[in-house]
């Protein structure tokens, strides 16, 4: 993995008293980044090759600091309206200002899930925090299989408003699940579209059913993406809570809500690589369970 740095606003003071000056714990976060992933810097002031960038720094910070940063590569980020990176490696972005052209170019690509906002200076601890999550490998797998019979912690259902059965999955979970999943659902009452609620799974294998409310496609006045953004995020952020390793997810809205799959499949990738990375979690293994070879194939070629 690749890990590019803003390096004056992540690394660096901006205070006038201390300007230059690598924030608390820095340096130990180089040496271990350096020591393991492929390091970038990305400052404007690159641009004139990395003796140039490494003598600005060398003016504004102290010698022995500047044999780490030696090890990190410079680069103008004007290098991002090239084919110079990847954007669909596996790379992070950290980030101080989320309003960057940076970030602008992020969006164009549809690769602003890789980006991880950090403040060092009101909290020398969180990219600590960030760094560990790199570490935790969680599988992101896409099969074809009945969701009803998965061995996992959780499986997600794609609800409807009332909760109480419908079509498709949400038919099917209910039927397995038996009569008990009917009357909780009926004592919570509903749910909106991109929010999620928990019941227990019941007669399923899964200890918990997460249910989520998808958009329907072409009526939700533009908001379907960001509907669908929410129901991953809000479906993972119940599993956090509720301790779950392991999490199945139909395809959500692709059914009689009408979303194609080739639009709706990056969404799901992107909140729960999105997730992934900005959450401390437990969470071992994401599953996207697909209803037909079409479906699995297309989740493939994008995990792939």
């Amino acid at each position: 993995m690749k890990i590019y740095i803003d390096i004056d606003g992540v690394l660096l003071h901006d205070s006038l008293e201390n300007n230059g000056m690598l924030v608390d714990g820095a340096l130990e976060l180089l040496q271990y980044v350096t020591s393991k992933y492929d390091c970038y810097w990305l400052t404007t002031h690159c641009k004139g090759g990395e003796n140039h960038a490494i003598e600005h720094l060398g003016k504004r910070i102290p010698p022995e600091q500047i044999k780490m940063l030696e090890k990190i590569k410079p680069t103008d980020w004007g290098l991002l309206k090239t084919d110079a990176i990847d954007f669909t490696s596996d790379f992070r972005w950290l980030d101080d200002d989320v309003y960057s052209p940076e970030m602008e170019e992020l969006v164009k690509h549809n690769a602003q899930d890789k980006l991880i906002k950090v403040n060092l200076h009101e909290n020398p601890k969180q990219l600590w925090e960030i760094i560990e999550s790199f570490e935790r490998k969680t599988e992101l797998i896409a099969i074809k299989q009945d969701i009803t019979t998965m061995e996992v912690d959780a499986i997600v259902n794609a609800a409807n408003r009332r909760l109480l059965g419908g079509g498709g999955v949400d038919g099917a979970i209910h039927r397995a699940a038996g009569q008990e999943l009917y009357d909780a659902c009926l004592k919570i009452g509903g749910c909106m579209e991109g929010e999620a609620v928990i019941t227990p799974g019941f007669k399923l294998p899964a200890k918990w059913i997460i249910h989520t409310v998808g958009p329907i496609y072409g009526n939700e006045n533009g908001q379907e993406a960001q509907m669908l953004h929410s129901c991953y995020m809000n479906s993972l952020y119940l599993a956090m809570d509720n301790n779950v390793k392991t999490i199945a997810f139909p395809n959500i809205s692709t059914g009689v809500y009408g979303y194609p799959i080739d639009e709706a499949a990056p969404i799901a990738i992107a909140a729960v690589k999105e997730f992934l990375a900005e959450e401390k979690h437990q969470i071992e293994k994401v599953y996207f369970v697909c209803f037909s070879d079409e479906d699995l194939e297309v989740y493939q070629k994008l995990l792939n």
